[in-house]
């Protein structure tokens, strides 16, 4: 009875056509639509013949679940063919046909489905598309895992052998100062000269001796120094040249004498403590750069006389080699070679200390200015007379 009532306001609404125009069939759905609605399980509005609508007193006779489902489907307007009464006037709708159960339980879910247009199949057959790429593309194990972040506790913990220290390749590492040395590309080279690596150096040494008298003295000879640690070890071989001057001309010709030394051989054992280096760009600016050392130098000199020993036993010549100061013999002996005006002075050892700065060039030349000053601390056992006095020197080699 309810539906009876629903299809009689449905049909009483403006517009509604009760019966086809004659000779014009009833639109239909198109191709497309058919195979979209299919697609979903859905049948679209369309397609319902009236024989799927049941109506009079059989459909009465439906069990309460059946009207139930039928009763929302009924809110919502659906375009349907009915066929109109030939002797009420009264439109009437066709009875069940004979189809099976199953086309009537389908009612339900024909009638709340919505008209389908042309776009909406469109838009279903993207989205169909779109799945299938989905489905078809590889998923990675970090998409699948999802997206970790760096306060993430479900994050893997790493192993721990990585979290101890690998030293298996510690005798492999090499320090950055040595890195820093070696050359890295082509465009880089090696700027710092390491003496520490190397064997020996030679060359050749010259000073001037600034005695506090009137006599000139230089020294003129060869050296070799060897690299000790950290240590710069020096043993050079000089000869003195001495000569007077016009002052001791003068003073010659007094009875007044000065205390001098006359042309002598000297041996020096020199060591130096490196206390600050590093490179430096050298002027002008071709020229390659240097590494410079200053070091703090201490020195030791024996000073012997040829000729001065003449005449001496062994006993006399051993006791005088290691005797801080001349005897007798030797000051007779080199009073015909002292200068006019010169009074031999009588050590023979001597202590100096002072400074010098190294210029190491790459290829393994060196210069080495050098100033020293004599410490008179044996002059109470030397019983020498000149005090105080300076040495500038400049020497020039090659580290092998």
């Amino acid at each position: 009875m309810i539906r009876r009532l629903l299809l009689i306001a449905l049909l009483a609404l403006p517009g509604t056509s009760l019966a086809p125009s004659a000779g014009r069939a009833a639109p239909g759905p198109s191709p497309a639509v058919e195979e979209a609605t299919a697609d979903k399980g859905q049948l679209h509005p369309l397609a319902i013949s009236p024989s799927m609508v049941g109506a009079g007193d059989e459909s009465e006779s439906t069990d309460s679940d059946a009207e139930a489902s039928a009763a929302p489907a009924a809110t919502k307007p659906l375009p349907v063919t009915p066929s109109v009464g030939a002797t009420s006037g009264r439109p009437e709708v066709e009875g069940p046909s004979e189809s099976s159960a199953g086309e009537a339980s389908a009612v339900p879910a024909a009638v709340k489905a919505s008209p389908v247009t042309p776009s909406e199949v469109e838009k279903a057959a993207d989205s169909s598309a779109v799945e299938a790429s989905a489905e078809a593309a590889p998923v990675t194990p970090s998409e699948a895992e999802g997206p970790v972040g760096p306060n993430d506790s479900d994050a893997p913990a790493a192993p721990a052998e990585l979290k101890q220290l690998d030293d298996s390749i510690a005798r492999y590492r090499t320090p950055f100062e040595v890195l820093s040395e070696r050359m890295i590309g082509e465009a880089s080279r090696a700027v710092r000269f390491d003496w520490r690596k190397k064997t020996v150096g030679v060359g050749a040494v010259g000073s001037q001796l600034l005695e506090l008298n009137n006599f000139w003295s230089a020294r003129v000879g060869g050296f070799a120094r060897v690299p000790f640690s950290s240590l710069m070890s020096e043993v050079a071989v000089t000869w003195v040249f001495a000569r007077g001057s016009e002052s001791t001309e003068r003073l010659a010709l007094t009875p007044y004498r000065q205390v001098g030394r006359p042309a002598r051989l000297e041996l020096d054992v020199n060591l130096g403590f490196p206390i600050a280096e590093g490179v430096a760009t050298a002027w002008p600016s071709f020229f390659p750069a240097t590494e410079l050392v200053f070091s703090l130098d201490a020195g030791f000199r024996y000073i012997y006389y040829p000729g001065a020993l003449s005449g001496a036993g062994f006993r006399e010549v051993a006791g005088a080699i290691f005797s801080p100061r001349l005897n007798d013999r030797e000051f007779e002996n080199l009073e015909e070679d002292r200068l006019p005006a010169m009074e031999v002075d009588g050590g023979r050892y001597n202590v100096l200390a002072g400074g010098s700065l190294d210029l190491y060039f790459q290829s393994g030349f060196f210069l080495s200015p050098r100033v020293m000053v004599a410490l008179p601390i044996m002059s109470q056992f030397t019983e020498s007379g000149l005090g105080w006095w300076w040495e500038l020197s400049l020497s020039l080699g090659w580290m092998l």
